[in-house]
């Protein structure tokens, strides 16, 4: 057999940093994800969470709201000198998606029961959004980089896994946007009972 016989495929990941998808790093308050998404050369980091990366340098850009994320999104994605956009945190772009859905509809939160409201109806609503918001960031032409806290795992007595890790988000939207990621990874710092220090 010779090599000619083999058809080379081309690479998406060629060395270096990629130059699209979605990579997502979960981990515990004060874990260090933040100081990861500033670290990555040509990057520019949506900042969600009020003082979240106030302790790093780089291009951070405070974000407050839904609509100054999708904004500030857009001219990052179209900014050819930005290849990679850091999402920090995904934990607050979920949240700020809830309250605008349940707004729509009138409610306080995403769970609040009124008369009039269909609740199946909410609940898609936010689905689909989510679902759009996932595939934006895997389709931009650009990395993006998600931080996300993650619930703490749960162990038995005899060291027995209950629950495993998992982002903040409603239901089956964990999975979804989990499943989606090319890269997942779980940033640590030394855990003592529970805490992270």
């Amino acid at each position: 057999m010779t090599t000619e016989t083999f058809v080379k495929r081309p690479a998406r990941y060629t060395g270096g940093v990629p130059k699209r998808g979605l990579w997502i790093f979960v981990g515990l308050p004060k874990s260090g994800k933040s100081g990861i998404g500033v670290s990555i050369q040509n990057s520019v980091v949506l900042e969600t969470d009020p003082h979240g990366a106030d302790e790093y340098g780089g291009v951070i850009v405070d974000v407050e709201n839904w609509e100054n994320f999708k904004a500030k999104f857009t001219q990052a994605k179209n900014d050819p000198k930005i290849e990679v956009i850091v999402v920090d945190t995904l934990d607050s772009l979920l949240e700020w998606i809830e309250q605008d859905v349940a707004k729509q509809y009138g409610l306080q939160t995403v769970d609040e029961r009124k008369k009039g409201v269909n609740n199946f109806a909410v609940s898609g609503d936010l689905e689909f959004r989510v679902k759009v918001i996932t595939k934006m960031f895997m389709n931009c032409g650009k990395l993006v980089v998600a931080m996300a806290h993650t619930k703490e795992k749960k162990i038995d007595s005899d060291g027995q896994l209950l629950t495993s890790y998992s982002i903040y988000a409603k239901g089956r939207l964990a999975p979804y946007i989990l499943g989606r990621a090319d890269l997942i990874g779980e940033v640590l710092k030394n855990h003592v009972a529970g805490k992270t220090e």
